[in-house]
């Protein structure tokens, strides 16, 4: 993506400038606004990771086979594509396969069979495609060379139950996880005790076929075992299974960065992955935006001083990761994202210089709203008291209403992957602006 002029504004299709949707948002180029280069980096690090991207140069080994293809999660419709076009291209057609996606995925091509699950609470969908895969494992030929592609939210939608289970465990199993805020890694290993595919049960049905297992992360660590539950991750390792990483969050946060660079902003990558609760996580990251925003300025007056202020730079700050939200008794709407990003605005409002601060979901979906996350700044908590009462919105979880209320949320759409989420923070924009 190369910069253009002030005029000049890229079509994002509905997801800023990711660039697939019908007509959506735009977000100009160089951006104008704090809120534009943190919507441009956001849809950068997303663009990176998504399946075509993802897929692009990943090594495909030897055909062993006619080429199957099973796709299960956020991400399976894109990877189902990018994984058929690549074969091809390496003179094995897709004979067939099984894509199991969530609502909004888009199509997938007339030789694969094409079902939608449910999300994040597995239900009737979702118990339905754990059948079918079961049936299609079964009819599938033994000479067949198995492409198996697994991406965020895979465990609810193919969650049917494994011996002994009932769909009624898996639902509640499920649902006090969600409840509790489990951290993904834990969250997984108990759904791997009760449905059927995820511990390397995939995998071992598909044997003695060659399997081919392409992941892209949703979880800290990047364990395969812990993405999507680890259908694929057999228990010895089996000679026949190949296991490989082909998008993080790390991926993610690294294309953010290099937009903002291409953009003429400094940036800074948090190096440990964002996890707890997302309300603390949103109030530690508000403070040591505050403190980045009061070295920014020390820094920036003394280049001013020396008559260099046209070598001043905004600073882009970037975290990743994925936190949680425990419910309790609160009865509010939200995500994880938007929360995170209503407890940093509560923070921000003492601040005495700007900030502005995205935090959003890379699938496009935080929680059971439509909308990915949200962008705050200093004067988000004032506008928001000036309309109620946001205290009472943060300590409900109820944060979907009160960002809305004040124009904050982002509603990007599904994007077609999902590498858990960026929190993008700048500051000095404006000032930076002014300076050139």
């Amino acid at each position: 993506m190369t910069v253009g002029r002030d005029d000049m504004a890229w079509p994002d299709e509905g997801w800023g400038n990711i660039g697939r949707n019908p007509p959506g948002v735009t977000v100009p180029l160089p951006p104008r606004t704090a809120e534009d280069f943190l919507r441009h980096c956001f849809d950068a690090g997303v663009a990176a990771v998504l399946p075509d991207a993802a897929l692009a140069h990943a090594a495909l080994p030897a055909p062993l086979g006619r080429p199957w293809i099973v796709a299960i999660g956020k991400a399976a419709e894109g990877m189902a594509r990018a994984l058929e076009a690549r074969l091809s291209a390496r003179g094995t057609p897709v004979a067939g396969g099984l894509v199991i996606g969530a609502a909004g995925g888009g199509a997938v091509s007339p030789v694969l069979q094409h079902l939608v699950g449910d999300h994040p609470m597995p239900g009737e969908s979702s118990f339905a495609a754990s059948a079918a895969l079961e049936q299609f494992v079964a009819r599938l030929p033994l000479d067949a060379e198995v492409h198996v592609a697994i991406s965020g939210g895979a465990s609810s939608l193919v969650a049917g139950p494994r011996e002994g289970v009932s769909a009624l465990e898996v639902v509640e199993t499920f649902a006090r996880l969600h409840l509790a805020g489990t951290p993904i890694a834990e969250m997984n290993a108990a759904r791997r005790r009760v449905t059927r595919w995820s511990g390397g049960r995939l995998a071992e049905a598909l044997l003695p076929r060659p399997v081919h297992c392409w992941l892209i992360s949703d979880v800290p660590g990047d364990d395969p075992a812990t993405i999507g539950s680890g259908p694929c991750v057999t228990a010895p390792p089996s000679d026949l299974v190949t296991v490989t990483l082909v998008a993080t969050n790390a991926m993610a946060c690294t294309a953010a960065a290099s937009a903002a660079g291409r953009v003429g902003a400094v940036q800074r990558i948090h190096p440990v992955p964002m996890t707890g609760e997302a309300r603390d996580v949103g109030r530690q990251i508000a403070v040591e935006a505050m403190r980045a925003a009061q070295e920014w300025r020390r820094q920036n007056e003394a280049l001013q001083e020396d008559g260099h202020g046209d070598a001043v730079r905004p600073l882009l700050l970037i975290w990743g990761g994925e936190t949680t939200v425990t419910r309790g008794d609160g009865d509010g709407v939200g995500g994880r994202a938007q929360e995170l990003a209503l407890a940093a605005a509560e923070m921000l409002d003492i601040s005495p210089l700007p900030i502005t601060l995205l935090s959003a979901g890379t699938d496009g979906r935080d929680g059971p709203t439509d909308a990915a996350g949200a962008v705050v700044n200093q004067q988000s908590w004032s506008r928001l008291t000036a309309l109620g009462n946001p205290g009472d919105a943060l300590a409900r979880h109820d944060s979907h209403r009160a960002l809305d209320q004040i124009g904050a949320l982002i509603r990007s759409g599904p994007t077609g992957t999902n590498v858990m989420d960026l929190v993008l923070v700048v500051v000095g924009w404006d000032a930076a602006r002014d300076a050139t």
